[in-house]
């Protein structure tokens, strides 16, 4: 658990540099599919998105 949020945030930083609106975008889709991959993860289900994940078992 503590190593997928690792993940998240890691990739939200490397988004956040730019300003402009594409950045915004991209933020806010890894954001979503973050999210998403938690609750599959939750239901033990798997969903492939953009968001790449490091499984601790």
């Amino acid at each position: 658990m503590q190593q997928r949020k690792k993940a998240i945030v890691l990739k939200k930083e490397k988004v956040l540099d730019g300003d402009n609106k594409t950045e915004a975008l991209k933020r806010d889709e890894i954001r979503r599919s973050a999210a998403l991959t938690e609750r599959a993860t939750m239901n033990d289900s798997k969903i492939r998105n953009k968001v790449t994940f490091i499984e601790m078992e």
